[in-house]
């Protein structure tokens, strides 16, 4: 996802890249899209414009990314070659990760208006919470949490807390949010119980 490299001036262009285009284009709501059902799973390739670097990884076709160039049409790419259906609910955790520091970029736009559809962003956060790896897995244990996820957990909520603030159209009525949000608080209710028990138990 290139989330290691934090270059200011790398950043500053991503920044400015950005803007330009949340003023043309609704970030929240095609962001979410590409990343879920577009975005390809990412392979080695061998460069042919770089002396110094000779192999490098996308999950861009180069082909594909020169016939879009040139074309301005984008070829579409395969369900099953899908970056993040290919990993199901066994989503890494840096992937996670990376994929917050994603959402919290397009987000971070000053140019980019509420999206008029949430539900590619919330489908997405979704996943990033309730997978294997999230900080409140569909499938739970019952054992007490570990401090660290507690601390992951309240700043993943606090930032989908902002998101739904400054981002989600609140003026629209959507039962797949009131879902989430319901779902989100009765895990995080269930997640601080078992933390109260360990206190009792100790």
């Amino acid at each position: 996802w290139g989330c290691a490299r934090r270059d200011p001036e790398v950043i500053d262009c991503l920044s400015s890249l950005r803007d330009s285009i949340s003023a043309v284009v609704p970030l929240l709501s095609k962001v979410p899209f590409l990343l879920t059902q577009k975005f390809g799973h990412p392979r080695w390739y061998r460069s042919n414009y770089s002396s110094k670097v000779r192999y490098y990884v996308s999950a861009v076709v180069p082909e594909t990314h020169r016939q879009f160039l040139s074309s301005g049409i984008a070829l579409e790419t395969p369900g099953d070659d899908c970056r993040l259906m290919q990993w199901k609910h066994g989503l890494p955790r840096k992937e996670i990760d990376a994929l917050w520091s994603v959402v919290g970029f397009m987000a971070n736009s000053n140019l980019s208006p509420a999206a008029k559809d949430f539900k590619q962003m919330i489908r997405l956060i979704s996943s990033m919470v309730h997978y294997n790896r999230g900080i409140l897995p569909k499938v739970t244990n019952r054992l007490p949490p570990s401090k660290k996820q507690l601390d992951i957990c309240s700043k993943e909520i606090n930032w989908i807390r902002i998101l739904l603030n400054l981002k989600c159209p609140h003026n629209q009525t959507n039962g797949e949010m009131d879902k989430f949000v319901l779902r989100l608080v009765e895990k995080a209710v269930t997640l601080q119980s078992h933390d109260i028990n360990l206190e009792e138990m100790c």
